[in-house]
């Protein structure tokens, strides 16, 4: 079994773009988890870790925990290529309703080892 990590941003969850993306990942793969939720400050930062040093680090955590996001875990029985397939789908959707840069209304995995770790900010050790 293959899987990988989504999240649904504040953005998208405000502006009920929600089933619609989720909708984009049903042919082919399995939501086998999901959650909404409001992100905790804690959260924002193991998440986004890499850019701690970054200016823009801050303001990223505020918009992430301003509002209610969904977490999903998708996987497939048969598409090792899950992480990428997934990231590209997800790239698309950004380019189709991000408000601006910061405001992307997803995230997706960048590795199968990231997607691991994310998952594991979320849901615990499942």
């Amino acid at each position: 079994m293959y899987r990988t990590f989504i999240l649904l941003k504040p953005d998208c969850v405000w502006r009920n773009l929600s089933c619609q993306i989720l909708g984009c990942f049903e042919f082919g793969f399995r939501i086998d988890e999901i959650k909404m939720f409001t992100m905790t400050d804690d959260q924002a930062s193991r998440l986004y870790e890499k850019f701690a040093d970054k200016d823009f680090f801050q303001s990223l955590k505020d918009y992430m925990t301003s509002g209610r996001s969904i977490a999903a875990v998708l996987t497939s029985r048969s598409e090792s290529r899950i992480v990428e397939i997934v990231r590209g789908a997800a790239l698309s959707l950004r380019i189709m309703h991000q408000l601006d840069f910061r405001r992307n209304t997803i995230h997706s995995s960048d590795s199968p080892e990231a997607a691991e770790r994310e998952i594991r900010i979320f849901f615990g050790d499942t």
